[in-house]
């Protein structure tokens, strides 16, 4: 099973689109924020990849997420 996209209805969330083969890579671009990637969503993404993959419920994620409405990940 591979993980291809992580997307949401939100405006503040940018569709998370992965490589089908090889090594995808999180990174935060410096450039909107004064040179800092604090604050861009690094660790968010990572823990929605985590409850994707079947984690436990996340306290702190469910409430950054808050009304978000859900779309199903897209899995091959």
């Amino acid at each position: 099973m591979r993980l291809l996209t992580l997307e949401c209805d939100s405006n503040t969330f940018k569709p998370l689109l992965f490589r089908p083969e090889g090594v995808s890579v999180i990174v935060g671009d410096a450039s909107d924020r004064e040179g800092s990637a604090n604050g861009v969503g690094k660790t968010l993404a990572l823990k929605l990849v985590h409850h994707c993959l079947g984690a436990r419920r996340d306290r702190l994620l469910a409430q950054g997420v808050g009304e978000w409405r859900r779309r199903p990940p897209g899995f091959e």
